[in-house]
Parts: structure tokens; C-alpha cells; sequence
């Protein structure tokens, strides 16, 4: 008797389930058009004095390079906010950002992800879990250098349509560091692509 029970309760629970109802899980967007895949990317600012970028890129190659890629994503059709920050800063600055909107695609930089130091790497694995809650179902992207991360946004979800005409947003393009650990910065709220075409400015 006991087992019909049991029996009972499993159809009953089965049939209360829609039969095209299934968890979504995460995917690379597809079909999506101008506008509507939104990135957050996070990194080092590239004139970071304690922690640098790859050795064979100077900081004013790094710089030039991230702002590219995002005014390529950007005008591409692509929504970008870019948060560059060192390990003084909190990681919760990230969630902070992610705040009421759906975010498509999380991107961190090589500099943290191909760091050998410790405390980076635990930095990598916070922004990673901050990430999976802040959006759980976004997939994680990342370049292999810092002039690569536009060519690795559109291989993994590439727009369906040409946006030459209809590009993307710039969310915000920030570098929070303090004058300390920072001599210039670049930040950008206004979404302006020729701002952030400008370039750094000193800090005082």
C-alpha cells in the first residue's frame, strides 16, 4: 500500500509539470540581435602599478587595446560595461554594477585569469562566484591577450544581424583605482564612444 502511495505522489508531481517545461541552462546567446546581448567585463587598469599585463604588452598597449575592443564590441552592436579595478578595491564593486539588469555573456581579463600570485587568483575565483550569482546564467568569456577580447565575443555569440547602423551601448567604461596605484585613469558614464576614444587622464 505503502509503495502505491508513493506511486500516486510521483504522477501526481509529474503531471503538475508541464511536459515542455525544462531548467533553463546556461547557453552562448544565439539569435540575438543589435542591442540586446549585454557583456560585463572586469580586469586590471592598464596602468595598475602593482599588477601589470603580460610583459610583452606595455600599459599603453594594454590601454589602447581594451578601449578598442570595446568601441569595436560597442559599435558592433554589442552593450558593454567595463569595470577595471585592482585587488584594494572590493570585488563586491562588481555585483554592484550588475544590479537590475540581465547580463548575456562575464568577462575577465588574462591578467587576472594567467596571474601566477595568489592573491589574484583568489580574486579570480571571487569575481567567478560573484559572476554565477549575479548571473547565473550567463557564460563566461575570455581572451587570450588584450587586444582579443572583441574577436572572442563574436566567435562564441556572434549578432544576427548587421549593425553597422544600429550599434550597441556603452553602459559605462570605468577604471576605479585610487592616485596611489594609479597614475591615469579612463572612466566614462555618459556612453560617449569619443570620450572613450580620448583616453586616460591624469590622476592628482
Amino acid at each position: 500500500m505503502a509503495f502505491l502511495n508513493v506511486l500516486l505522489v510521483l504522477s501526481t508531481l509529474a503531471a503538475a509539470v508541464p511536459a515542455n517545461c525544462h531548467p533553463r541552462k546556461v547557453a552562448w546567446p544565439q539569435k540575438k540581435g543589435c542591442g540586446e546581448i549585454n557583456i560585463i567585463f572586469t580586469g586590471f587598469p592598464a596602468f595598475h602599478g602593482p599588477y601589470t599585463g603580460p610583459p610583452e604588452y606595455s600599459p599603453e598597449g594594454i590601454d589602447l587595446a581594451l578601449r578598442n575592443n570595446t568601441i569595436d564590441l560597442v559599435q558592433s552592436g554589442y552593450n558593454m560595461h567595463v569595470i577595471l579595478q585592482g585587488l584594494e578595491e572590493p570585488a563586491t564593486n562588481i555585483a554592484d554594477r550588475m544590479k537590475n539588469k540581465t547580463w548575456d555573456l562575464t568577462g575577465v581579463g588574462f591578467g587576472q585569469r594567467g596571474s601566477n600570485r595568489p592573491e589574484v587568483t583568489n580574486r579570480l575565483e571571487d569575481v567567478l562566484l560573484l559572476y554565477r550569482e549575479n548571473a547565473p546564467l550567463a557564460p563566461h568569456i575570455f581572451n587570450w591577450s588584450p587586444d582579443s577580447f572583441a574577436a572572442a565575443v563574436k566567435a562564441r555569440a556572434p549578432l544576427s544581424e548587421d549593425c553597422t547602423n544600429s550599434p550597441g551601448q556603452l553602459i559605462t567604461y570605468e577604471e576605479v583605482c585610487t592616485p596611489e596605484n594609479c597614475e591615469k585613469v579612463t572612466v566614462v558614464t555618459n556612453g560617449s564612444l569619443e570620450d572613450l576614444l580620448k583616453g586616460p587622464i591624469p590622476q592628482v
